[in-house]
């Protein structure tokens, strides 16, 4: 496939006049791409929308675009770049960022929109989306909405997200999370974060990953973030993902429930309303995570429960059995590092309630192991 910029638009269309709003797609033309573009369409949104796809990779060919922009509204212009090559290392090219290389970063500084939002091929957007993220990012630089965690196979939505992508400052991460698909930017107040998309996280567990953490990171920085406070973004999770485990840990029985053939929507409702909200729950969902861990270091899974462990104090840090055990599984799991850390921690807890034999105690243990390390 030669390199090409093709665009689906009105023949009166101006396209100097700058749109309302501009959605970037990073994609390799997955047939779940027509579903994406779809989801656009549908926005009900009053203003005009540029929709930039740009392509990283074949997996299919332009038709899939060519059939979705059938049913284009007249208020949607569509441009669709391949520049013949990849940008990300994953298909040969210089970036090392896995999904898309460069395409989020060059196609956000191309859009004729100060107003950008993302959405990758394989998810989808509730029409209400881009209308919310448009009202909110007018009372501060950038916006974001919550997310439906989405079946990989049957393609229903499970539950909210509650514990992941929730916000700068909270959920399970330390430095909270956004994803790109709940994202928008007003890209000229905060240019800064836009390079940031080709730059992965270190230390981030999949390969050429975390570049959204990098523009979080950017975005938080001196700008203010404005929740929509509705799930309207549908994230497709994947088995590979390292984090797989905890979400079945915490999605409970609405994962099977969302998955089974004959699940109706009772079933579901039912199912969603047992799973882990770290968000409205935090003390229920704590003592649950706790419950959670102990089976998983009675079955020798430390590393899950070290993870169970420390999300777990993460909502409810007094309490000193789960510091213990969280030491415990580190200790079996080598990390002396990581448990001489988490001693100081109940060492602290300790004396602040008084038990201050136990706290030096503990303090002791952790200089021990500090002391061994050098």
């Amino acid at each position: 496939m030669s390199s090409f910029l093709r665009t689906f638009s009105e023949p009166d269309r101006d396209l100097q006049r700058p749109f309302d709003a501009a959605v970037v797609m990073p994609t390799i033309l997955r047939p779940s791409l027509r579903e994406a573009i779809a989801s656009v369409f549908d926005q009900k949104f009053s203003g005009t929308i540029q929709v930039l796809i740009g392509i990283d990779g074949k997996d299919g060919g332009i038709e899939v675009v060519e059939q979705a922009c059938a049913r284009r509204p007249e208020n949607c212009t569509v441009q669709v770049l391949y520049p013949g090559y990849s940008t990300s290392s994953r298909h040969g090219g210089l970036y090392p960022t896995r999904d898309g290389g460069a395409l989020r970063c060059v196609l956000t500084y191309l859009a004729n929109s100060r107003y950008v939002a993302y959405l990758d091929d394989d998810n989808w957007w509730h029409p209400d989306h881009l209308a919310d993220l448009a009202r909110s990012i007018h009372a501060g630089h950038w916006a974001y909405s919550l997310r439906w965690f989405v079946h990989p196979e049957s393609r229903r939505p499970i539950c909210v997200d509650r514990w992941e992508s929730v916000g700068p400052g909270s959920g399970i991460f330390t430095e909270g999370f956004v994803d790109p698909n709940c994202l928008m930017i007003d890209k000229l107040a905060c240019g800064e974060a836009i390079p940031r998309w080709t730059a992965p996280s270190p230390g981030n567990p999949t390969p050429g990953g975390g570049a959204d953490r990098q523009v979080l990171k950017a975005l938080r920085d001196g700008h203010v973030g404005v929740a929509t406070g509705n799930a309207t973004a549908y994230y497709v999770i994947e088995p590979k993902d390292p984090m797989h485990p905890l979400r079945l840990d915490l999605m409970g029985l609405a994962y099977d429930a969302a998955g089974a053939a004959g699940a109706d929507q009772v079933d579901l409702d039912r199912a969603r309303a047992g799973y882990l909200d770290i968000v409205d729950r935090p003390e229920s969902t704590a003592l649950a995570l706790h419950q959670l861990a102990l089976v998983a270091a009675a079955r020798d899974d430390h590393a899950r429960a070290a993870g169970l462990f420390r999300l777990c104090l993460r909502l409810n840090p007094t309490q000193p059995k789960a510091h213990t055990s969280l030491i415990n599984a580190l200790q079996i799991l080598g990390d002396a590092a990581g448990a001489a850390a988490a001693m100081r921690e109940l060492g602290n807890l300790l004396q602040s309630l008084g038990q201050h034999d136990q706290a030096q105690r503990m303090f002791g243990e952790a200089a021990a192991i500090d002391r061994s390390a050098r």
